[in-house]
């Protein structure tokens, strides 16, 4: 499987087959760029590129995502709660995820063009969230009243479970571990959830995860890092440059 993670600065391209065999490269996005290049120059030139795998092409979009329950989930009104949600300002083409165990359809999108540049290279791929991943992880590894605060970025998506269903999913913009204290605590007080009564754990990168545990610990009680190499027995887990969604998207079924 190759894996496309597409993300507002960068790409990574991350290929895994039969479990074992495992490469990746990231590329940065300047905003004058031209991403078909950037793909057709990957293809040409990078070793995770050739000879393109059987199992497909994932292209995982960290971006703006609605969930939507189950309930109230029709697939012909997509485009609607997405444009309604989201406000993209040029047309996107809307993807869903559906979450079985969350009770809910995590609805996603990219420009259109962003998809025809792709595909244009790639030919037919698949597009996931990048977030569902991490949502289905969470349901494997969590009980009880839990916070889980997933740094990337200049983001900070915060996922609040409650009694063994999800009560939050949204992404915020942050600028620093305050803003991200700032977030979670409103959350938890207009949810009327105690700091002590629940479990707050923090993924990313080291750099930008330490300072937010180092802040969070002064209001709440419990608060874990989130460590790959101790939720996954692989060698994937120990690569430090990776996002923990991709992560979790590449291992979700190895575990």
């Amino acid at each position: 499987m190759l894996v496309l993670r597409l993300s507002p600065v960068s790409l990574t391209l991350a290929r895994q087959e039969d479990g074992r065999i495992f490469e990746y490269a990231t590329l940065q996005l300047h905003p004058n760029s031209s991403l078909v290049e950037l793909l057709r120059e990957a293809v040409a030139t990078q070793p995770v590129c050739q000879s393109l795998p059987a199992e497909g092409i994932v292209v995982s979009v960290v971006g703006n995502f609605t969930p939507v329950p189950l309930a109230d989930f029709q697939e012909e009104y997509c485009d609607t709660f997405y444009n309604y949600s989201v406000s993209p300002d040029v047309k996107h083409r809307v993807f869903y995820d559906v979450v079985p165990a969350a009770n809910m359809a995590l609805l996603f999108g990219l420009p259109e063009l962003t998809c025809q540049m792709i595909e244009e290279v790639f030919g037919e791929v698949r597009y996931v969230s990048a977030f569902t991943s991490v949502v289905r992880h969470m349901y494997r590894r969590t009980s009880g009243a839990s916070m889980l605060i997933y740094a990337h970025e200049q983001d900070a998506t915060i996922m609040l479970m409650e009694g063994g269903k999800l009560a939050l999913l949204n992404t915020y913009s942050v600028q620093g571990a305050d803003d991200v204290a700032y977030y979670a605590l409103s959350i938890l007080l207009q949810l009327g959830i105690k700091p002590d009564m629940l479990t707050l754990s923090i993924a990313g990168h080291a750099s930008v995860r330490n300072p937010m545990i180092a802040r969070l610990q002064q209001f709440v009680p419990k608060v874990l890092p989130v460590l790959p190499t101790q939720e996954f027995n692989h060698e994937i887990a120990a690569e430090e440059a990776l996002a923990y969604d991709l992560v979790t998207l590449l291992l979700s079924k190895s575990r």
